[in-house]
């Protein structure tokens, strides 16, 4: 007997888990580079052949130690006792030149501005299909020409508007007749000058053999939108019959590890079992690779449980039952939160699986940090009034970082609530500015 084709609800749910648990805005990531974009309709070139790039190997411990750094409050907003301004869920947060930070509600569909002392300037964009409208939007990035890009995940696309608000152009990903099965998922948007970096999966859809085909990239864009280099890709097939969820298939993890620094290299974590950053020039050549040893870690009982609730809650409204294959293992490199962050001095921060675990009394995270040349040289324990498995910290330039607090509520919320939290009493998300002295 021929088994049917997927149903339109079964092949969008098993969209929306493959693209990764925080799909629709929820995922957080590095703070955004200057750049530009421009509309384009072609499809990116597959990867081209080259020499083997070296590989720069570092042992398990850091050449001069651990090293704590201390943050200090300047401004909060949000929370219980903020009568002006309430946030959904901060997805991505920047900074301009004149030192005004940008916040990314990817559940308002808004873009609220503050000034350097906190206060709120002004909101751009918002919910709808208009010029200068998004849905959902995932990511957030600032351009050198003044412009505000917001990453529509689904379909994907850059939508951009001014420093005021104003409706300021389209980048189209341009793959084809979505009614005949293709179309993108934009995870992550990055820019650098003229150029801009994406973390897209591409997606193609047989109804009829009931499976759709995966390709993931990252994607560097030229000043015109058109594509220019593909600096990693990985296709999968997921067959919609099988009903399962296997989590070390179909999670896009480079897209969701993916870092552009003040000189345009662009930083991937490809692998997911790995301690591996590959290091691309601007033009796409691939400069090195970073490796570290790092012990395996296995997760919990206990961890192993809470992804399974997280999973389960973001299938909640499924019309039938759909299995999950959890991995026995940690992703090295974090993925929830980021995981590499490039700095303004060159240096390469890396969020790890253990960065927020059994960390000394005041440190809300420890990073590894690499220098420019790829060297492993110090750990950094970031002191601040933080939870590292239940807030993000965003680096906005050289001397300030974003503590969004809340933020792993805010997702729990966006489920309709996880097992095993029901007792817990959400608070109103609440960001923190700090200087990095």
């Amino acid at each position: 007997m021929t088994r049917p084709g997927p149903s339109r609800p079964l092949a969008l749910l098993l969209i929306l888990v493959a693209a990764s648990l925080l799909l629709d805005g929820a995922g957080v990531g590095p703070g955004a580079a200057p750049g530009a974009a421009a509309p384009a309709a072609a499809a990116p070139p597959v990867p081209t052949g080259g020499p083997v790039a070296p590989v720069i190997a570092s042992p398990a411990e850091p050449l001069h130690g651990v090293r704590t750094l201390v943050l200090e409050e300047l401004w909060r907003r949000g929370g219980e006792d903020d009568e002006e301004i309430f946030f959904g869920l901060i997805a991505q947060v920047a900074a301009d030149e004149e030192g005004n930070v940008y916040l990314l509600d990817g559940q308002l569909s808004q873009v609220p501005v503050f000034g350097p002392d906190g206060e709120l300037l002004r909101i751009l964009s918002r919910e709808g299909d208009g010029p200068g409208e998004t849905r959902r939007p995932g990511d957030l990035f600032l351009t050198d020409d003044g412009r505000v890009g917001l990453a529509v995940t689904f379909p994907g696309r850059v939508v951009y508007v001014d420093r005021q608000g104003q409706p300021a152009g389209v980048l189209e990903l341009g793959d084809g007749d979505a009614t005949r099965g293709g179309f993108s998922v934009l995870r992550t948007a990055r820019a650098h000058r003229d150029r801009t970096i994406l973390g897209v999966t591409r997606v193609r859809t047989d109804q009829a053999a009931g499976r759709q085909t995966r390709t993931a990239q990252v994607v560097i864009r030229g000043a015109a939108g058109e594509p220019e280099h593909v600096l990693c890709a990985d296709t999968y097939v997921l067959d919609f019959n099988e009903r399962v969820f296997r989590e070390a298939e179909q999670l896009d993890l480079a897209q969701r590890r993916l870092a552009v620094g003040p000189d345009g290299r662009v930083y991937v974590a490809p692998e997911r079992e790995a301690y591996r950053i590959e290091v691309f020039a601007p033009d796409g050549r691939c400069l090195h690779a970073i490796t570290r040893e790092y012990p395996v870690h296995r997760r919990t009982a206990a961890e192993l449980e809470e992804w399974r609730r997280l999973y389960v809650a973001s299938m909640r409204n499924a019309p039938f039952e759909v299995g999950i294959e959890l991995c026995e293992t940690a992703a090295p490199i974090d993925w929830v939160f980021g995981g590499l962050h490039a700095r303004q001095d060159g240096t390469l921060w890396v969020h790890t699986s253990r960065s927020a675990s059994d960390q000394p009394e005041g440190v809300m995270l420890t990073y590894d940090v690499f220098d420019p040349d790829g060297r492993f040289t110090e750990q950094v324990q970031v002191a601040c009034a933080g939870d590292g498995q239940e807030d993000a910290l965003f680096f906005i330039g050289p001397d300030r970082a974003i503590l969004v607090r809340g933020m792993m509520d805010a997702i729990r919320a966006r489920f309709g609530g996880v097992e095993g939290h029901e007792d817990h009493a959400a608070v109103p998300m609440e960001i923190v500015c700090y200087a990095v002295r």
